[in-house]
């Protein structure tokens, strides 16, 4: 598991439990992008590490800003602005990560590693979802036969 900071007042400390785990393709059906707002869903799932990046659009900004001001961190959404993707059964999702854990994705992961990723459902913006990383763990199994998810 990466390396995370110590724990602040007010903020609640990561526990894996918290977090169920099943495929994005599960939360986008229970949590279907519809209508435009904050979802707030914790989840956890298996997948493969792409890597790329880009720059969050002001619309998905703005949606962390309502989501952070929702939970009651309002300067949290400062700490968040480039995604990163990641693949799953063919899809490419892109989940923005925290500053501080861009570092150890970066240090720890290769295109086409599996992980798991912890995440928030932030919410939908322009019928498209919006995930957070929270914090991300090897397998507790690595299948290397099963290699169809990746992605160059």
């Amino acid at each position: 598991m990466a390396a995370a900071a110590a724990p602040q007042a007010g903020i609640i400390e990561f526990d894996a439990a918290d977090y169920p785990r099943h495929t994005v393709d599960f939360a986008l059906e229970a949590e279907p992008c519809s209508k435009n707002g904050i979802k707030d869903v914790l989840f956890s799932s298996e997948l493969r590490w792409q890597g790329a990046k880009r720059k969050s659009s002001s619309g998905r900004i703005r949606l962390l800003r309502q989501w952070t001001k929702h939970i009651g961190d309002i300067e949290a959404a400062a700490r968040y602005g480039e995604e990163r993707s990641f693949v799953e059964g063919g899809n490419v999702y892109w989940a923005v990560a925290p500053e501080g854990l861009i570092p150890y994705l970066e240090m720890d992961l290769r295109p086409g590693d599996k992980l798991i990723i912890y995440f928030v459902f932030v919410g939908c913006e322009g019928g498209r979802p919006l995930f957070a990383i929270e914090e991300y763990a090897e397998p507790e199994h690595y299948d290397a036969i099963d290699e169809q998810d990746v992605v160059i």
